[in-house]
């Protein structure tokens, strides 16, 4: 896809960045979020992922993503 270099470094560096993040390989990112309750963490996390599509979406681009809590099985 055209404009899929620069997304994907738009996305590391402006929006996962604040997170800590962490690349394990291609495809994959490790990051680490501070939050007061679940609401707060589920809010952080619908935000950063709207905010990561609309980085896409400015590129021609889309995304797809899967959101685990290391640990237990939530998921998003």
């Amino acid at each position: 896809m055209r404009g899929k270099k620069r997304a994907r470094e738009n996305i590391e560096n402006f929006h996962l960045r604040r997170f800590g993040v962490k690349k394990l390989n291609e495809c994959e990112y490790e990051l680490t979020f501070s939050y007061r309750d679940d609401a707060d963490l589920d809010q952080q996390i619908y935000d950063l992922l709207q905010e990561i599509e609309m980085e896409a979406d400015l590129r021609y681009c889309f995304t797809e993503a899967d959101v685990v809590e290391k640990g237990t099985d939530r998921s998003w």
